[in-house]
C-alpha cells in the first residue's frame, strides 16, 4: 500500500514537471505571445513563430495518418467554434443562407459557398502542400507559413462575429489544454497550439490535436478577413436592415435561440428584429435588444413546459404577425411575455443589484413589468388597489408576497434568501387572498429561552382556518400548565391586508370570557416563517411567547427591549379560589365606607395561584388581587356581568358590563416595600388609597351607582394565609 501509494506520488510529480516544462518551453520561446495588450497589436507576433528545420516532430507532417488525426481535430474544433459564431448558423441553416445572399453585398459570388466547405478546402491545400515532398523541414516552413498568413489581419472581425465577442473564443480554446490557460490573448493561445504541436515531448496525438486546433482558427480567419472578407459582408448586410448598431446586443440571443431551440427560431426571431428597427429606427437597439430577450426568455419558457420546437417557432411566427400591424415598439416584447405567461405559465424575469425584479436592461435602461401586464394576466389585479401579490417563483419552488405599490411598472425586492443579483427566475402573479394568506401560514413556534414565569417552554400555532367572519388557531404547549397541552385561539380577522417592511400583515382579535379584544398581527412573506404581533398602547409589538393555564392566556411581548405581559381570560377565574368565613376587619373606619369586613382565608384548589403569590412579580400579584376581587363580586354580590380590565389600560381595575359598578383591587405580599410604617398601618394606608380611586370613579363615570375596595394580603403573622379586606362604597347621591 505504501509503496503504490509512493508511486502514484511520483508519477503526478512527473506529470506535474513535463507539463510545466512543456508550457515553460512554448512561453520561453517568445513571452510576448503572453502579454496582456490587445490581440491586435500581438497578431504581428505570429510572423515570427519559429521553423526549426531540424525538430524530429516535423517529419509528421509527411504521414498521411497524422494528417488525418488533424483533420479529426480540425473537425472537432469547428464544431465548437461555429456554435459560438454566426458562421454555424450560416453553415447550417438555409434561412440564414438566405439572408445572407439577399443582403450580402455581390450575392452572386456567394452561391456556390458554403464556409465549412471553404474551411476544408484550406486544410487539404494545406495538407498537399506539405506532403508531395519528401522534406520534412519544407512541411513545417509552410504550415509555419500558413500561420503567418494571418499576421496583418484583423480579430476584429473574429469578436464580430463571436456571439460573446472574443471571451467566448478564448474560453473554449482553454478549455482544451492546460498549458494554453497560461494566456489570456489569441494571439498568445495560438502561438502555444504551434509551439505543443511540434514539442517532442508531447504524445503524437496530443500534437495533432494541437495542430489541428490551430489550423481551425487560423482558417477561420482566413475567412472573415483575407479574400472572402466575411466580416466586412455581414456588417454592410446588418447595416441595410437597421441592425448593425444593434448586434453586439442581440447575437448572444441570436446564439441561444439557435442552439437551445432552433436555427429557424433564430431566423424567424431575427426577422421580427427586422420589422422593429425599421418601423421604429429612433433607439432601434433598445427596441430590438428589449424584443430579443422577451422572445428568448418566452422560448425557454415555454420549452421547460414540453413545448417542441416547431411549436415554439410557430409563437415566434405569431409575433412576427404583431410586429407587422405593431403601434408601439413595446408591442411584441409585451406579447411575447403574455404567450409565456398564458401557454408557459410562468414570465422570466431577472434580479438586479438591489435585488428587484426587472425585465430587461442595457446602457440605455430598464425594462420592468407593466401594470398594464398584470392588468391583463393576473385576475382580479385592479391598479387603483395597492396591495400585495402572491408571487410563486417556479425554480425555487418558493412563495412570496410582494406588494404592489402603485405607478405604471412593478420591480418588487426578493429576498436575498430565496435569489440574488443577477439570477434569472420563473414567476406567476396572484391577487393574495385572506384565504391564500392563511392557507400558506406554516407553523409558529415559540420558545421561552428567557425563562418566563408561568409560560410552557415550547408553545405552537397551527392548524389555522377562518370559520365565518373568525380566524381560528389551534395551539399546542409543552409542558402541559395544570394538565392543559393545547388550547384554541379565535377572533374576528380583518379582511384587509397591512404591510410592515417587506411582510404582509393580517390583523385579528382574541376576544376573551368578558368580551373585551386585544389586537393581534401576523406578519408573514410567503417564504419564511410567520410571526406574531399583539398590540400595545399605538403599535404591534412583537409576541415573544405564549400559553394558557386553564383560564389565563398569557402573551409576553417585547416592548422597547424589555419584555411585558399581557392576561385575556378564556375561562371563568373564580374557580381558582376559594373564599373563607367572613368577619369583622381590625382597620379604623374610613369616610365614605358603608361597610367593610374581612374573609379570613382565601384557599387556592390548585397550586398555580399560590405559586404566583409567593414566586411572581408584582404583575402577578396584580392579577391575582383583581382575581380574587372578581371571585368576591361573583360569589359574595352575584355580579355575574363583571369585568376583568388589564392594569395597563388604567381606570377602573373591575366594572359590570352596565357600568354601574365598580370594583378597585390589590394584593400585598410582602409589607417591607412600605417604609416607616407597620403592617397594620400600610393597610390602612393602602385602604385609603383605593378608596380615594373608588371616588376618582365616581367622578368620572356617572352611571355608577356603587363600589367596592379589595385588598387582599399575605398576613404577616401567618405567612401560608391570605386574607381579604372588602369595603363597600355608595356613589354620592350629588354629583355634579
Amino acid at each position: 500500500m505504501g509503496r503504490d501509494s509512493s508511486d502514484g506520488r511520483a508519477l503526478l510529480l512527473l506529470a506535474l514537471i513535463v507539463l510545466g516544462g512543456v508550457a515553460y518551453k512554448a512561453l520561453s520561446l517568445n513571452p510576448n505571445f503572453c502579454d496582456t495588450n490587445s490581440d491586435n497589436l500581438q497578431l504581428k507576433e505570429l510572423s515570427n513563430l519559429p521553423v526549426d528545420s531540424s525538430s524530429v516532430t516535423n517529419r509528421d507532417l509527411l504521414n498521411a495518418s497524422y494528417w488525418s488525426l488533424v483533420g479529426s481535430s480540425v473537425k472537432d474544433t469547428l464544431g465548437g467554434l461555429f456554435s459560438n459564431t454566426y458562421l454555424g448558423l450560416v453553415n447550417k441553416s438555409q434561412d440564414w443562407r438566405n439572408w445572407s445572399l439577399r443582403n450580402f453585398p455581390n450575392d452572386s459570388s456567394w452561391v456556390g459557398f458554403r464556409v465549412e466547405s471553404s474551411i476544408y478546402g484550406q486544410m487539404a491545400r494545406l495538407e498537399s502542400d506539405s506532403t508531395r515532398t519528401d522534406n520534412a523541414a519544407d512541411a513545417r516552413a509552410t504550415v509555419r507559413n500558413f500561420f503567418a498568413s494571418i499576421s496583418g489581419y484583423s480579430f476584429a472581425s473574429l469578436d464580430f462575429i463571436s456571439y460573446n465577442g472574443l471571451t467566448s473564443i478564448r474560453t473554449f480554446f482553454e478549455t482544451g489544454s492546460a498549458p494554453q490557460a497560461l494566456c489570456v490573448t489569441f494571439p498568445g493561445q495560438l502561438a502555444q497550439l504551434y509551439h505543443l504541436a511540434f514539442d517532442p515531448t508531447v504524445p503524437q496525438n496530443r500534437r495533432a490535436q494541437y495542430l489541428g486546433q490551430a489550423i481551425a482558427i487560423t482558417s477561420v480567419m482566413v475567412v472573415l478577413s483575407g479574400h472572402d472578407q466575411f466580416a466586412d459582408r455581414l456588417k454592410i448586410a446588418l447595416d441595410r436592415v437597421g441592425l448593425l448598431d444593434a448586434w453586439p446586443a442581440i447575437k448572444p440571443y441570436l446564439a441561444k435561440l439557435g442552439t437551445t431551440i432552433s436555427t429557424k427560431a433564430a431566423s424567424l426571431t431575427f426577422s421580427v428584429l427586422q420589422k422593429i428597427a425599421q418601423r421604429f429606427p429612433q433607439n432601434s437597439p433598445w427596441y430590438t435588444g428589449l424584443t430579443i430577450d422577451r422572445i428568448e426568455a418566452m422560448s425557454e419558457v415555454l420549452k421547460e413546459k414540453g413545448f417542441s420546437d416547431e411549436a415554439i417557432e410557430g409563437e415566434i411566427g405569431k409575433l412576427a404577425k404583431v410586429a407587422d400591424g405593431s403601434a408601439n415598439p413595446d408591442d411584441v416584447p409585451f406579447a411575447a411575455d403574455v404567450s409565456s405567461y398564458d401557454d408557459g405559465g410562468g414570465i422570466r424575469v431577472k434580479l438586479n443589484s438591489a435585488n428587484r425584479i426587472f425585465l430587461y436592461s442595457d446602457s440605455h435602461g430598464i425594462q420592468s413589468i407593466k401594470v398594464s401586464f398584470l392588468e391583463k394576466e393576473v385576475a382580479g389585479f385592479v391598479k387603483e388597489r395597492l396591495g400585495p401579490l402572491k408571487v410563486r417563483i417556479l425554480e425555487k419552488g418558493a412563495t412570496l408576497y410582494l406588494r404592489y405599490e402603485a405607478g405604471e411598472t412593478w420591480r418588487p425586492p426578493v429576498s436575498g434568501d430565496v435569489a440574488g443579483p443577477n439570477d434569472v427566475l420563473t414567476i406567476t402573479v396572484n391577487v393574495l387572498t385572506r384565504d391564500d394568506f392563511i392557507g400558506n401560514l406554516r407553523e409558529i413556534s415559540f420558545g421561552n429561552t428567557v425563562g418566563a414565569r408561568w409560560v410552557s417552554d415550547v408553545t405552537k400555532l397551527r392548524g389555522f382556518s377562518v370559520r365565518g367572519n373568525d380566524l381560528r388557531i389551534d395551539a399546542t404547549q409543552y409542558p402541559p400548565i395544570e394538565g392543559v397541552s393545547g388550547f384554541k385561539l379565535s377572533g374576528p380577522v380583518s379582511d384587509s391586508f397591512g404591510s410592515y417592511n417587506q411582510w404582509t400583515t393580517l390583523d385579528f382579535q382574541i376576544k376573551d370570557l368578558f368580551g373585551n379584544t386585544r389586537g393581534m398581527r401576523i406578519y408573514h412573506d410567503g417564504y419564511h416563517s410567520p410571526w406574531l404581533g399583539i398590540l400595545g398602547g399605538d403599535h404591534y409589538r412583537s409576541v415573544y411567547t405564549l400559553s394558557y393555564d386553564g383560564a389565563r392566556l398569557r402573551v409576553v411581548y417585547t416592548s422597547s427591549r424589555e419584555f411585558n405581559v399581557a392576561t385575556l381570560y378564556m375561562s371563568d377565574p373564580s374557580v381558582f379560589y376559594d373564599l373563607g368565613e367572613v368577619g369583622p376587619s381590625s382597620l379604623s373606619p374610613i369616610p365614605a365606607v358603608s361597610k367593610i369586613y374581612e374573609i379570613q382565608s382565601v384557599d387556592f384548589p390548585r397550586p398555580l395561584e399560590k405559586n404566583m403569590i409567593f414566586e411572581g412579580t408584582g404583575y402577578d400579584h396584580g392579577r391575582v388581587g383583581a382575581e380574587i376581587a372578581y371571585t368576591v363580586g361573583k360569589v359574595r354580590y352575584g355580579l355575574q356581568d363583571l369585568v376583568i380590565r388589564e392594569p395597563s389600560m388604567g381606570g377602573a381595575d373591575l366594572i359590570t358590563q352596565d357600568r354601574t359598578v365598580v370594583m378597585q383591587a390589590r394584593f400585598i405580599q410582602d409589607f417591607s416595600q412600605f417604609k416607616g410604617m407597620n403592617w397594620e398601618e400600610a393597610l390602612q394606608s393602602q385602604l385609603g388609597k383605593l378608596v380615594s380611586k373608588l371616588g376618582q370613579d365616581f367622578e368620572n363615570n356617572h352611571s355608577l351607582v356603587r363600589g367596592y375596595a379589595v385588598l387582599s394580603y399575605v398576613d404577616p403573622s401567618q405567612p401560608n394565609v391570605i386574607k381579604t379586606i372588602v369595603a363597600e362604597v355608595s356613589a354620592p347621591v350629588m354629583r355634579p
